[in-house]
């Protein structure tokens, strides 16, 4: 389980963090938490994607479980 965060600039693709972690099989079990920061340079038509990296992944898309933050510095 985990998640990649990609920049995308005139079709020119840029891995820009990763983050991964093993998780049991059992599903009541199965719950993870990944946390990743940095600072990026995002040129003016910058795309960033977050992805996934489980296919059967379940998210919990409610407050305090699910975020995506960024800053203009």
């Amino acid at each position: 389980m985990g998640h990649v965060i990609k920049k995308n600039l005139h079709g020119n693709e840029t891995i820009l963090m990763k983050c991964s972690k093993n998780m049991p099989d059992s599903e009541d079990k199965a719950f993870s938490s990944c946390y990743s920061a940095g600072v990026f340079y995002l040129e003016s038509g910058s795309v960033v994607e977050l992805s996934v990296l489980r296919k059967d992944a379940r998210l919990k898309l409610e407050p305090y479980y699910t975020y995506l933050g960024l800053y203009r510095i």
